[in-house]
């Protein structure tokens, strides 16, 4: 006769909302699951314990009502059967998507272009603040240099700036980015940019500008 433990246990397998693709092209959103799980399949490590060990504990379905040394099992073993198929799903390729506020500096009339400079080689996104092995997942950049200032014609450029406060020429940005490599042990990966679009308003609504690596 088989167990409602282990009836309860396919339904979360089944059932369990974490990573499913349908073959078309959309950014990752940037969340804590999606980062490790990024993490672990560049580093491929041939020891998957610890890996299993942390997403079950932080972001496997905890099935109510199984308590005791064998539900704790039954609960690791089917943490184990998600993080394996959400690391055979996880495509590399597809491009992260951060959300971030960057500040416009002056306008050179000349070049047509703003001063900016949105990322630099010290910046870091960090998937959360907890502590603990791979409990808070870095996100470096190998490429920043490529973009910098933000091209707009004159009368734009002015009608922009008289829209701002005085004290601020804040922007907001979408970070585009791809996952390329990590070190097992560093909690971090090291990335590439591939596009920032650029927002006057914080709702997103009114774009202003785009920028791409130099030269493409």
């Amino acid at each position: 006769m088989k167990s409602i433990a282990a009836d309860l246990l396919r339904k979360f397998v089944l059932l369990s909302p974490l990573l499913i693709y349908d073959g078309s092209a959309c950014a990752h959103e940037f969340t804590e699951q999606n980062l490790f799980i990024a993490y672990v399949k560049l580093v491929s490590p041939q020891d998957m314990t610890p890996y299993n060990e942390v997403y079950a504990e932080r972001f496997a379905p905890k099935a109510s009502g199984i308590a005791g040394e064998f539900g704790q099992f039954d609960q690791k073993a089917n943490a184990e059967k998600i993080l394996s198929r959400n690391l055979k799903a996880f495509d590399l390729n597809e491009a992260f998507t951060v959300t971030n506020t960057a500040e416009l500096g002056r306008y050179d009339l000349e070049r047509q272009t703003f001063e900016f400079r949105p990322v630099s080689a010290a910046t870091v996104y960090r998937s959360g603040a907890g502590y603990g092995p791979m409990s808070r997942i870095e996100v470096v950049f190998t490429n920043t240099k490529a973009f910098t200032g933000l091209a707009m014609e004159p009368g734009s450029a002015r009608t922009l700036v008289e829209g701002m406060p005085s004290y601020s020429r804040r922007v907001a940005i979408d970070l585009e980015f791809r996952a390329t490599s990590a070190a097992e042990g560093s909690d971090r990966i090291r990335s590439v940019i591939t596009r920032i679009d650029v927002y006057s308003d914080e709702s997103r609504r009114k774009k202003i500008g785009g920028l791409v690596p130099n030269g493409s």
